[in-house]
């Protein structure tokens, strides 16, 4: 059963423990307005939040009148003071969602909620917050709710779509309904072509996810992301001087963002620009000095280009951090043996064999040509034995 508990401003304990009435209800406290409610098993953050902002502002109308009627000592609170007050909550969790920063779009985006519980504004910056948070279930009910209110609300289809997406089972049917509805709705909403065409992307559908990432471009031309993805369509097109030109697009909008680069690079590595894929590889590391895989990846093509000992150090860098690594350890045994370090790469050979006994055949055909290079005769054979015995064995798959 879902709690609620981590949820702004609220906590809760189902009936069903020790000394609870009722095996099917939960009680439920507002940390704001002190209020606690009992109802039926709840399943998302928005069903309790209707609940109490009722039982809130009942006590804020009871408080109001009462001030009014001269018992206050601060006076009565106007409508419009009031209502703007709640719009400036909403607006400042509208900004800090656009600004990425999602506990307070949650914080503020619930608060408003509890306070007007039919606003359709604070509805779909909660839901998309939520789905930031990976709480997909309640992203989905409460955008739900926005829609029930507002069914020509374009955005809150775009923002469920995304929820259903992303979330733990990834409905890309339902995904697919909602940012086709969205669109309908209004062909420029924000992120409704972008969004609609990474789900078509998912699925395969390359021209459609072409044609809805072109419009979303032409509606959003400073969206990095749209360029992403849209890079990502053309290299699975083949097109891979167009995937160049919107990965360098990508890295203009975001050039100390890693992930540009090694999408370039890996663009450039499909139509063979080794240098320029190296570049941008060390590129990468520079912003990223951790990357493990761009130095793979920049080693591997050292190796393309013969500079063994610039392969080795990338190799090396990797196993540094992870010495149980088999396919770079036995990448950097076969650069030792290209350079004839026949002591290095008969000990890489071995660490890998130590490793995995009954698995590395190339290791063990490895380390066999290195003693048969040594002389080692007897060596060489039992080695070479043992790889033909592993590749006879049916293939099993390591964890």
């Amino acid at each position: 059963m879902e709690q609620l508990a981590d949820a702004p401003g609220v906590t809760g304990v189902a009936d069903n423990q020790p000394g609870a009435e009722s095996t099917r209800e939960w009680r439920k406290t507002c940390n704001c307005c002190g209020m606690t409610v009992k109802m039926k098993r709840l399943t998302a953050i928005v069903g309790f939040y209707l609940v109490c902002a009722a039982l809130l502002l009942s006590s804020s109308d009871a408080q109001e009148k009462s001030l009014s009627a001269g018992r206050g000592t601060s006076g009565p609170v106007s409508p419009n003071a009031h209502q703007a007050k709640l719009q400036k909550m909403l607006d400042q969790a509208r900004k800090a969602f656009e600004d990425g920063s999602n506990d307070d779009a949650l914080h503020l985006s619930a608060r408003v909620c509890r306070l007007q519980p039919n606003n359709v504004d604070a509805l779909v910056i909660l839901g998309g917050a939520l789905t930031r948070k990976k709480r997909y279930e309640e992203a989905i009910d409460c955008l739900t709710r926005a829609i029930e209110l507002d069914p020509k609300n374009a955005y809150a289809y775009v923002m469920r779509g995304r929820a259903h997406y992303h979330g733990a089972d990834s409905n890309l049917d339902a995904a697919l309904k909602d940012l086709k509805k969205a669109v309908a709705l209004d062909p420029h909403v924000r992120d409704g072509q972008f969004y609609l065409g990474v789900a078509y992307s998912t699925q395969s559908m390359t021209g459609k996810a072409l044609d809805c990432l072109n419009k979303a471009i032409k509606l959003d031309p400073d969206n990095a992301n749209i360029y992403f993805f849209r890079s990502g369509v053309y290299s699975a097109l083949k097109q891979h001087k167009k995937s160049i030109d919107d990965m360098s697009s990508y890295i203009r909008l975001k050039p100390r963002d890693s992930v540009g680069f090694l999408g370039r690079a890996a663009a450039y590595e499909q139509v063979g620009q080794y240098q320029k894929a190296i570049e941008d590889y060390t590129s990468a590391l520079k912003i990223k000095a951790d990357d493990l895989r761009a130095y793979s990846l920049r080693a591997a093509l050292y190796v393309k280009l013969r500079k063994l000992p610039l392969a080795i150090a990338d190799y090396s860098k990797v196993l540094e951090h992870n010495s149980m690594d088999e396919d770079v350890l036995m990448k950097r045994a076969d650069a030792y043996f290209a350079m004839h370090q026949y002591e290095k790469a008969l000990k890489d050979y071995s660490d890998v064999i130590d490793m995995f006994p009954e698995h590395s055949s190339a290791a063990y055909e490895g380390r066999s040509m290195i003693y048969k290079i040594m002389g080692k005769a007897d060596l060489a054979a039992k080695d070479m034995k043992k790889a033909a015995e592993i590749r006879q064995r049916p293939a099993i798959k390591r964890i």
